[in-house]
């Protein structure tokens, strides 16, 4: 297999883990058990003062949710491109690549720590193809 088949599996999971967090990110304040519902009603009602504004936990909650939602979208957007240009600068990818799959193992890391097993293994599994896509480019011909 070569780098740029690597680098598109590696956006496919980043793709695949958009939609489920986003869908996840949508419907977060929609649950049926009692005890969730006074949770998410303590974090939508109440407000604080933070850096000029008032928002809730609620808000930053969902805030947060949205920016992971574009960072997911850009990382698999940046791969897409990365593979369907490998060979105008090797050298540059391959730094890229890595920078990019340590960034995700390190992601990956913080998702199992604080969120669940499936969101945590997909984006190990993008890291493990990017960093599969970085061994396998060929070297730079001087």
């Amino acid at each position: 297999m070569n780098a740029k088949l690597f680098l598109r599996i590696s956006a496919g999971l980043l793709i695949f883990h958009l939609i489920g967090h986003s869908f996840g990110n949508a419907t977060w304040d929609q649950t049926e058990d009692p005890i969730k519902q006074n949770v998410i009603h303590q974090m939508i009602e109440h407000k604080f003062p933070f850096m000029g504004t008032n928002r809730s936990m609620g808000e930053y909650f969902y805030g947060y949710g949205l920016i992971t939602s574009i960072a997911l979208s850009i990382l698999a957007i940046y791969f897409l491109i990365l593979s369907a240009s490998l060979s105008e600068n090797q050298k540059l990818a391959r730094k890229l690549i890595w920078a990019t799959t340590i960034a995700l193992l390190v992601t990956s890391t913080i998702e199992f720590l604080y969120f669940f097993p499936f969101a945590a293994g997909t984006t190990l599994l993008a890291s493990v193809f990017a960093g599969l896509a970085a061994v396998n480019l060929p070297k730079e011909s001087k």
